[in-house]
């Protein structure tokens, strides 16, 4: 798979590009049965317990009633839909003058991963230059300190860099809920290592506050979705230009000068997977209530409908189920984006807290009372309060999409 989005990444090479997402989708002919035996298996489970499907159990065990997120996410496909188009009108028309086709000849393996959720590189500025000389854990561990964070230990007991037949991605674990809380990474001076270096720290660091007098199983975070927000909060600096003027010294110019980029890279970013994101929750409320429907079929009408990417003429394969999270991690995708809704929810609740208008007049770096934010408001709770308690505690009201709308939509 590596190899695969390599290719989608770089390659001008349109017939290498068609073949490296078709066999990206192989798996789903291989497991396509199984996993929709498993399917009414969990659906079977779910009505023994009183359940119409699995899809309404598990979101009832995730403390969440299934109106309230269909109403929020019909909101998130409300207002990201125009400025998504926008975007994704720019994208195409770079794409296809990069390929030499029409736009509307433009398929799923022209785009940049094989379900497009990520952005694409379509700006001359690349940002990796900027990071190129970093030694990322002490960059990352800078910053934290600067808040009054002290991630060293954590950074001591994790495993960083590449080695043979090392696990290839990124995870933050905590090994007894006593303070044994390590990343797994891969580092190299790239701003997406940096990025993820600050998300998995982001995870971690919301661990190593967490009050230890709670009982054992109060020590976790008070939901999926609220250590998601912790992490991409963080994350989301390394396209931060004040962030980046601040840690990597740069200078105004240098800042004014990558200002608009990485500011839309961000925006970018987030619609596309905004977008995304209605797809896997649509799909997997779909797939649970009549796992018999043509569903091949259904997946390329979400895909055409939410992310604007068209179909491979003829194509009747399953490549739904070549997305791992419908198998191992079934009725969980919701929760990135509530995450993504609530780190800008922070943002602002920061901003507010601090007298400060606009994102570029706050200060990342340094600020001791940001980390106290964190530490007091969020980390030591733990699992004290439902997850919609904890969140009118951390920043005075309930769960709102309009701090994300506000940043990233307008």
């Amino acid at each position: 798979m590596n190899e695969v989005k390599r290719i989608l990444r770089t390659s001008n090479d349109t017939e290498l590009r068609r073949k490296a997402w078709v066999a990206s989708k192989q798996v789903g002919e291989v497991v396509v049965d199984d996993l929709l035996e498993l399917v009414r298996l969990r659906n079977e489970l779910a009505c023994s317990l009183g359940f119409p499907d699995y899809h309404t159990l598990k979101l009832y065990v995730q403390e969440f009633k299934p109106e309230e997120l269909d109403r929020l996410f019909d909101r998130l496909d409300e207002v990201t839909r125009e400025p998504f188009a926008r975007i994704k009108a720019e994208i195409d028309s770079i794409l296809a003058a990069r390929f030499g086709v029409e736009e509307e000849e433009l398929r799923p393996y022209h785009y940049s991963d094989p379900f497009f959720q990520e952005a694409p590189n379509i700006y001359t500025i690349s940002l990796d230059r900027y990071y190129k000389d970093a030694n990322v854990a002490e960059l990352v561990s800078d910053f934290y300190k600067s808040m009054g964070i002290d991630v060293q230990p954590i950074i001591e007991r994790s495993d960083l860099y590449e080695r043979e037949g090392k696990y290839p991605h990124a995870y933050c674990t905590n090994i007894d809920r006593k303070g044994d809380i390590r990343v797994m990474v891969n580092l190299k001076p790239t701003e997406q290592w940096v990025e993820t270096m600050l998300h998995e720290l982001g995870h971690a660091i919301y661990e190593v506050y967490i009050d230890p007098t709670l009982p054992f199983f109060l020590r976790d975070p008070a939901h999926s979705f609220t250590t998601e927000a912790v992490a991409m909060f963080f994350g989301r600096l390394s396209k931060n230009p004040e962030w980046m003027r601040e840690m990597l010294n740069l200078s105004e110019q240098e800042t004014e000068k990558i200002r608009s980029v990485v500011e839309k890279t961000l925006t970018m970013e987030q619609l596309i997977f905004a977008r995304w994101a209605q797809v896997m929750y649509r799909f997997e409320k779909a797939l649970y209530k009549d796992p018999d429907a043509d569903l091949n079929e259904l997946w390329w009408d979400l895909v055409e409908k939410y992310q604007k990417v068209r179909r491979i003429d003829g194509r009747d394969k399953p490549d739904w189920a070549t997305k791992i999270h419908i198998c191992s991690y079934p009725v969980y995708y919701h929760n990135y984006m509530l995450g993504e809704l609530l780190a800008s929810q922070f943002l602002f609740t920061i901003m507010e807290e601090e007298g400060v208008d606009k994102i570029k007049d706050l200060r990342f770096a340094g600020n001791i009372k940001m980390g106290k934010y964190f530490v007091n408001r969020v980390f030591r709770p733990g699992k004290k309060y439902r997850w919609d308690r904890f969140v009118e505690y951390a920043t005075g009201e309930s769960l709102n999409p309009e701090y994300f709308v506000k940043q990233f939509c307008r």
